[in-house]
């Protein structure tokens, strides 16, 4: 959205508004990066190491199938 008259009354010249599209876009490509690494790793912001996770889910489930024993 560009307002008309606002870029004279700054002062703006068109070097700068050009500079600034430009950190836009790099800012927005860097966001987009951030993203697709969170997705790739799963949604997990922090990096996770994925042998560690398999031996915790591996432990979870002996842990679920040891309490559904107990249970009974």
């Amino acid at each position: 959205m560009e307002i008309k008259g606002l870029k004279e009354k700054l002062g703006v010249s068109d070097d700068q508004l050009d500079n600034l599209r430009q950190l836009r876009i790099a800012t927005e490509m860097r966001q987009a990066m951030l993203m697709m690494n969170v997705w790739k790793r799963g949604g997990n912001i922090h990096s996770s190491d994925p042998k560690t996770v398999a031996s915790n889910r591996k432990k979870n489930k002996a842990a679920k199938k040891s309490r559904k024993v107990n249970r009974d």
